[in-house]
Order: structure tokens, then C-alpha cells, then sequence
């Protein structure tokens, strides 16, 4: 018979399991390797950030378009939504003459109720002196933008030399028309002045002869002087300096016997008057005792040197001051 042994069977071995060792092994290599790739990135932005101020400093900045010029300046008549006055237009019809005898155009333009009369005002009619006001905003308008400086002397024709301001209040105090010649001569002539006027929306308003102008080739109108004088009381065409020496230059006029003298005693007017053998006009600013600012400008298209125009002027300033002096 076979021989029995007591002897167990081997086993086999098993595997052997990574350890706890292991692990933390393998998540410190992957925590290292999570550090390099945030460090990295940081690096990256740093780096691209430096990049770009160096850039900023070093390289010409790239060209803008530049912002564009604003060439047309909004008027206050008739594109506003200023109120007409069917009373006061109905009272300034009733003094218009027959068209045979004179032509009238008149504007008024209460500031504070925004309300105004417009009576043919939109026509052009020779202007006579009442150019020399907007010919005075657009002085003050290029000393503004420094083209001009109120203290540059130039010469009168007989050899003098006065300064441009001088000009300006010969021009409007006298009706100067040789100083009147050497602001239009200062500001590069006229058509300058007349691009700068069509700029502002005088549609109406056109140098077109150096003074004197006997023939009436200048033109205005009554909605292009109150426009203006609004553009002025607004501060939208001068400085507010500039707009206080062209107040008291306007104060300044000698010539009262037309928009002042319908108007109260204790009222103050800055205005400028026109006259020609072919037209009479005055336009201007008045304050009113009241704390009422009105604006108008009344031109007459006249023949044969027809007196009535001045009275006429006078009447309609008269009506017009009575009826704000009432509302």
C-alpha cells in the first residue's frame, strides 16, 4: 500500500495591495503637477499684462476719428416749439401798411413764455446798418476761438491805428463804416463771415458788398436778427464774456430814435439800427421793468426814401412793448 504523508498543500501567494504609502505618494505628484500648471497660467497673465503696458508706452496709441464738428446751431424760430401769438400777430397786422407803399417785417420773441409774432419775417431785405450786428457776433465769435484779439491794432485808411475793439464799438455806437471795413478785412473777408453766418442757420443774412452800401446788396431778415439775438441771450454762439462786451457795446448805440423810443422809460434795450435810402430797421434785446426779456427786430422796405418807415418802426415797437407789458 502506498505511504500517507501528513504534509498540507502550499498556497498560493497573493498580490500584493499598494499600501496607504502609495497613495499619498500619487497625490503628492499630482498636487506638484497642479501647482506648475496654475503657476504657469499666472506667469502667462502677468507676462501678457506686462506685454501690453510695455506696449502702451513704447508704441504710438492707434489714431481715433476725431469727434465730429457741430457746424449748425439749433435757432429759436421758427424750428423751435416756441408758441406763435395770434394776439399779437393780429395787432401787428393791423399796422402794416399797404405793400405799394412799404413792406414791413416784424419778429417778437417773449423769452420767458417762449411765445412769438411772425410777421413776413422770413424775407430778405436789405439790411442797411442792422448787419453790423450780426457782423459784431461774428467778431466776438473769432476772438473766442482765438483767431482774433480784441487789442491787435490795424490801420485806418488815413493812417491811424486803432485797436479791433475800438473798431467794434465805433462800428455799432456811430455806424462806423470804415471800421466796419476792418473788422469784415480782420476776419478774412466775406466769405468767411458769411459761411460762419450760413453755419449758424442765417438763411437770410449775406454779406455781400463792403460799406457803404448805398445799392442795398446786403441782406437780412427779421427771423435771421431775432435767431441771432437768441443764439447770443442763450450762450450758444459766444462766451458768456464775450456775450457781456457785446451787450454793453449794443447799449452803447447812438442811434435811438427808432425800437427806443416805444418803449418805457425804465426799460434798457441793446440794439443796433439800420437805415438806407431803400430800407430802415432796428433789432435788439429789451428789459422790461416787469423782469420780461423780449427780442425783436422790425426792417421796412421803403421807396423814395418814404419819412413813414420811421414812424411806422416806432408804432410797431410801441404796440408790441404794450402788449407784453399787459400779458
Amino acid at each position: 500500500m502506498p505511504k500517507t504523508t501528513d504534509q498540507k498543500p502550499e498556497k498560493k501567494k497573493a498580490k500584493p495591495r499598494p499600501t496607504s504609502k502609495g497613495w499619498i505618494f500619487v497625490l503628492f505628484v499630482l498636487q506638484i503637477l497642479l501647482r506648475v500648471i496654475v503657476v504657469g497660467v499666472g506667469i502667462s497673465v502677468i507676462a501678457g499684462s506686462l506685454l501690453h503696458v510695455w506696449r502702451s508706452h513704447t508704441s504710438p496709441p492707434n489714431p481715433q476719428p476725431p469727434a465730429p464738428v457741430v457746424s449748425q446751431v439749433t435757432v429759436a424760430l421758427p424750428e423751435t416749439p416756441a408758441i406763435p401769438s395770434p394776439e399779437l400777430l393780429a395787432k401787428l397786422k393791423e399796422l402794416a401798411p399797404k405793400p405799394e407803399d412799404m413792406q414791413l417785417q416784424v419778429v417778437v420773441f417773449d423769452v420767458e413764455a417762449g411765445t412769438y409774432a411772425n410777421l413776413n419775417g422770413d424775407q430778405p431785405f436789405p439790411a442797411a446798418e442792422t448787419i453790423q450786428l450780426p457782423l459784431l457776433v461774428a467778431f466776438f465769435h473769432f476772438v473766442d476761438q482765438g483767431k482774433l484779439r480784441l487789442n491787435t491794432r490795424v490801420d485806418k485808411p488815413n493812417g491811424t491805428k486803432i485797436s479791433l475793439l475800438t473798431a467794434a464799438v465805433s462800428m455799432i455806437s456811430t455806424g462806423d463804416n470804415t471800421a466796419s471795413n476792418l473788422l469784415v478785412h480782420a476776419m478774412g473777408g466775406i466769405k468767411p463771415v458769411n459761411q460762419l453766418w450760413q453755419n449758424w442757420g442765417l438763411k437770410q443774412t449775406r454779406l455781400n458788398s463792403l460799406f457803404p452800401d448805398t445799392e442795398g446788396a446786403n441782406t437780412t431778415s427779421s427771423v435771421d436778427l431775432v435767431n441771432l439775438l437768441s443764439m447770443v441771450e442763450r450762450g450758444q454762439v459766444l462766451q458768456l464774456r464775450s456775450r457781456d462786451r457785446l451787450l454793453d457795446i449794443l447799449a452803447r448805440t447812438e442811434a435811438n430814435s427808432l425800437l427806443p423810443q416805444g418803449i418805457g422809460a425804465e426799460a434798457r434795450i441793446y440794439h443796433k439800427m439800420g437805415d438806407s435810402p431803400s430800407s430802415v430797421g432796428d433789432a435788439g434785446i429789451v428789459d422790461m421793468p416787469n423782469g420780461k426779456r423780449y427780442l425783436t427786430a422790425i426792417l421796412v422796405k421803403r421807396k423814395a426814401e418814404n419819412p413813414s418807415a420811421y414812424d411806422l418802426i416806432r408804432t410797431v415797437s410801441s404796440t408790441s412793448y404794450n402788449f407784453l407789458s399787459s400779458t
